[in-house]
């Protein structure tokens, strides 16, 4: 298939299974580089090279399912990058990344972390803490794929947030359901 800025232009997004030869992934950098295309939805790996490309594109909102978290570092300090949607994938590099951004991301949605449905070391609790407490985002959302003993450690860490406003849990056990509210008082809270 043949790229191209014009034909993306069309788009308001662009939605593909990364199955693509090296000098393909080439020509769709370039042409979403020229383009205006503004949300994208990547499933499976793709090279590094693809995510350093988006930095100098007009993508809002993206999408990943399946991928490296910490390909995806450069990304998350686009300053025109607003909202992102991790699938399959290990969000504790991008909190990192979104601890250095200048101004908060507006939207992160977490579904199924690797590793997050067993409980935690002591060690990957205070890993989690640190990043999670300090990363810069206006609304998280964090979905299934949480043991119950994680969802206490991240509830503290989203309690110590100055710049969190609003909270979804959508796969919080329920019996939890009141210990994480009195937890996060200050926050609007999703279920």
């Amino acid at each position: 298939m043949l790229w191209s800025a014009n034909w993306l232009n069309s788009l308001y997004c662009l939605k593909y299974a990364c199955t693509l030869q090296d000098s393909q992934y080439t020509q769709l950098e370039k042409a979403i580089q020229n383009s205006t295309l503004w949300w994208l939805h990547v499933i499976g790996g793709v090279p590094p090279e693809f995510y350093e490309a988006l930095q100098v594109t007009s993508i809002r909102s993206l999408k990943v399912s399946i991928a490296n978290g910490l390909e995806l570092v450069p990304v998350v300090n686009m300053t025109q990058l607003s909202k992102l949607w991790l699938q399959y994938t290990d969000p504790l590099p991008v909190l990192d990344g979104l601890c250095q951004r200048e101004d908060a991301l507006e939207n992160l949605d977490i579904y199924n972390p690797p590793n997050w449905d067993r409980d935690w070391t002591e060690e990957e609790c205070s890993v989690v803490t640190t990043v999670l407490s300090k990363a810069k985002i206006r609304r998280i959302g964090i979905h299934f794929g949480v043991s119950r003993s994680n969802w206490r450690t991240l509830s503290d860490a989203l309690a110590c947030n100055d710049h969190v406003r609003k909270v979804n849990l959508g796969g919080v056990p329920y019996e939890l359901q009141k210990d994480i509210r009195r937890n996060l008082d200050t926050v609007e809270l999703e279920f």
